[in-house]
């Protein structure tokens, strides 16, 4: 994989915003919230959709940039792994592999080479067998990417 930069601030600050608030929704849930699938647990609070709305509005401003090939690699490289470093609470991980989906734009902004070198990442980052629809998907688009 091309030498990687560290993500913008912005993007980390968004997760670090996001992972603040679950901490702080999982603290002030109620006793037995959520349990056997009931309504109030930490997986209902509304702070998991405003991360994703920021995180959505964000890439599109990358997208209308015009931001390097590069830049939008070293920002996809941090949605793909982000899910590894942050594995709790379990909600929270859950909703940092369903907003891999929104980079799925991005796409058309990468060079083969960069688009070659997501894919390894995001196959070399989850086994083939514990991977979700979403990763499969953008596993495809970036190998097709590759060879444009």
């Amino acid at each position: 994989m091309p030498e990687t930069r560290k993500p913008s601030a912005r993007l980390r600050a968004l997760y670090e915003n996001y992972l603040a608030e679950v901490e702080t929704a999982a603290r002030n849930l109620r006793p037995g919230a959520g349990w056997f699938g009931t309504k109030g647990g930490l997986s209902d609070d509304p702070c998991h959709e405003r991360f994703a709305a920021a995180l959505r509005s964000y890439l599109e401003e990358l997208t209308s940039s015009g931001a390097s090939s590069a830049a939008v690699r070293d920002e996809m490289a941090y949605v793909y792994t982000a899910p590894l470093t942050f594995r709790e609470p379990r909600a929270a991980y859950w909703m940092l592999i369903a907003v891999q989906g929104l980079t799925q734009p991005l796409i058309a902004s990468l060079t083969p080479q960069d688009a070659a070198a997501l894919a390894e990442l995001m196959e070399k980052s989850f086994r083939r067998s514990e991977r979700m629809p979403v990763q499969i998907k953008l596993i495809k688009e970036l190998k097709a990417a590759s060879k444009a």
